[in-house]
């Protein structure tokens, strides 16, 4: 039963009716904006960026499955074993293509020219390996147990660069990133990195990559090998590594200056 509203009790009735509906209207004001700012700040909050390398073996049905397949454990096992104590860190897929994810992008193109080095050291029947390799940065949105299960666009940036890059004959190392500019921008460092990479010998290679995953003077790193230390100076020479190294140390500080960037005063 409704009882009607007479007199005092009436115009009592409308007058909180009007202050609610006026609270109501200037706290809708207030939320509006809120979510607007509060948007805009979750928009500033950078995702993590994170390093996908994929790479496949160029003519590797020349080499048989079964000599792939273990050169690319073997080369795998000997990184894990230096740079991620034992850990269990590239996946092989398809028989030879490989992939890892880096939490720390600067370090993708130290591992890049690793492989690279790695593969032209090897030399079967008088072919010379070698690898293109497709790097993408960028978020991870899902990561799995596995690489192949795991997703996000730094995984995605990296499987369509390593698709394109069968086509482009000039680089095999190549970039993708979110930044179109950035991107360019790495991959002409790529470009002029290719004419030194591309005349790699086996002894070459071989010395870069121990180089590099050593981190020896060039004695110690002469004994290591079993040479003398004139000539792992003149592989090393030939191989255009002070470039080689200029460039990776280079790469590795704009990466983490880009990624990380130190608070403006």
């Amino acid at each position: 039963m409704i009882i009607p509203l007479k007199g005092y009790n009436r115009r009592l009735f409308h007058q909180k009716r009007i202050i609610g509906d006026y609270s109501f209207k200037r706290l809708y004001s207030w939320i509006i904006p809120l979510k607007g700012y509060i948007l805009a700040m979750a928009a500033q909050v950078k995702k993590p960026q994170y390093a996908v390398l994929t790479a496949d073996l160029v003519g590797s049905r020349k080499l048989g499955s079964a000599a792939v397949e273990q050169r690319l454990g073997e080369i795998s096992r000997i990184i894990e074993a230096k740079l991620f104590r034992r850990k269990k860190s590239f996946e092989l897929f398809r028989g030879d293509s490989f992939q890892i994810l880096l939490e720390r992008p600067e370090e993708v193109l130290h591992i890049a020219l690793l492989w690279r080095a790695a593969l032209k050291a090897t030399v079967t029947n008088g072919m010379q390996w070698d690898a293109r390799i497709a790097i993408g940065i960028g978020p991870v949105s899902h990561r799995a147990k596995t690489l192949a299960a795991s997703g996000g666009p730094a995984f995605q940036q990296s499987g369509s660069l390593l698709d394109n890059l069968k086509f482009i004959e000039t680089q095999r190392i190549a970039f993708h990133t979110s930044d179109d500019a950035w991107t360019e921008a790495l991959n002409a460092e790529c470009i002029l990195a290719e004419h030194i990479i591309s005349r790699w010998t086996a002894n070459s290679g071989e010395a870069i990559f121990q180089q590099m995953l050593q981190g020896k003077t060039q004695q110690a790193l002469a004994e290591h090998i079993g040479i003398s230390q004139s000539s792992i100076h003149k592989r090393l020479q030939a191989a255009g590594w002070p470039a080689i190294r200029h460039w990776e140390s280079y790469f590795r500080q704009s990466m983490s200056q880009r990624l990380n960037p130190k608070p403006k005063p």
